[in-house]
């Protein structure tokens, strides 16, 4: 409920890592932010269905993905297609069969 309150800021990475007060719920707020960077690293309470309030920024730039993404996410994150980096470091839950899911975000960088 608190993120609310950063509509006016711009440009903003914001670093939720490790936070089990966010939820999928609470990732529609960032609908409505100038995000560039978000980290959901080890946030345990965000799952695929965030990932639909993700990918309605498309500012942001690079993602840091949490540990319950599985292919479906990817499916779904495929389709924000500002996103120059992204960071499945955690994620065991994905196959090779959501990493081709995307093959749709070609110009990430290396």
């Amino acid at each position: 409920k608190g993120l609310e309150y950063f509509f006016k800021l711009k440009n903003l990475k914001l670093y939720l890592s490790g936070n089990d007060k966010i939820t999928d719920e609470g990732l529609q707020y960032l609908s409505e932010l100038s995000l560039q960077n978000l980290s959901i690293l080890w946030c345990r309470n965000i799952t695929n269905y965030g990932i639909k309030f993700i990918i309605k920024k498309s500012s942001l730039k690079e993602l840091k993905l949490c540990q319950k993404i599985t292919d479906d996410g990817l499916r779904i994150l495929a389709r924000l297609t500002s996103l120059k980096r992204l960071d499945l470091s955690y994620c065991d839950n994905i196959t090779k069969h959501g990493i081709q899911y995307l093959r749709l975000l070609y110009h990430f960088k290396n």
